[in-house]
């Protein structure tokens, strides 16, 4: 706890099991496949979100992007009492997004938004594609994370990023909570319930 409030970050190890993190990586496989050809058959709007989406603001174009779904918000209930433990104090769940980045995709530097106060990105992934922080003494950080393990971290004090992906595909699960304390939170990111896409809180900032 003491080293998380110092730094406002830290790794946590094997939170998941290998056999865990294999289902979650292999369902959002099968998900972006089922992106893919939904938009290639017409089945569904370019503009419709609810089965995730290609790119956002933080990534390349390729990069299939999902929020709110119902495996990953799932894992903010089982993730959050291995954070309230360092936090050392109450949290509630805002909402969850993955990423399946293409090679060469980078997660550019940025802070986030209120509603990710408190972070966690989840590696579900054989190999290790480094995240980076910037400390608030302005040093850079890299963390390594091996399958099952998460960073926390502050995601609205704290600056983070990835450089290119050098594998062919690589995917990433953010949790993202409030503290009880802060002001005007909205639980779950605005939605009536866990497990429901953007298009129930009205247009997304990430």
């Amino acid at each position: 706890m003491k080293k998380f409030k110092k730094n406002k970050y830290l790794v946590i190890r094997s939170v998941l099991n290998e056999q865990t993190a294999n289902i979650i990586k292999q369902t959002f496989y099968v998900k972006d496949r089922v992106l893919r050809t939904h938009r290639e058959r017409r089945h569904i709007s370019p503009y419709n979100n609810d089965f995730g989406k290609l790119g956002d603001d933080q990534c390349t174009p390729e990069t299939f992007c999902c929020y709110g779904d119902p495996l990953s918000d799932s894992l903010l209930t089982f993730i959050k009492p291995f954070l309230e433990k360092e936090h050392g104090g109450p949290l509630i769940e805002t909402y969850s997004y993955m990423r399946m980045y293409q090679k060469g995709a980078i997660l550019a530097k940025h802070k986030d938004r209120l509603s990710c106060e408190v972070s966690a990105t989840l590696c579900i992934e054989d190999n290790s594609w480094p995240i980076f922080l910037e400390a608030e003494t302005g040093k850079e950080v890299k963390v390594d994370l091996h399958k099952g393990d998460i960073l926390m971290y502050k995601g609205c004090d704290l600056k983070h990023w990835r450089d290119p992906n050098p594998f062919d595909t690589y995917g990433q699960i953010f949790l993202h909570f409030n503290s009880t304390k802060t002001k005007n939170i909205k639980k779950y990111d605005g939605r009536p319930h866990l497990g429901l896409p953007v298009s129930y809180k009205g247009s997304l900032g990430i």
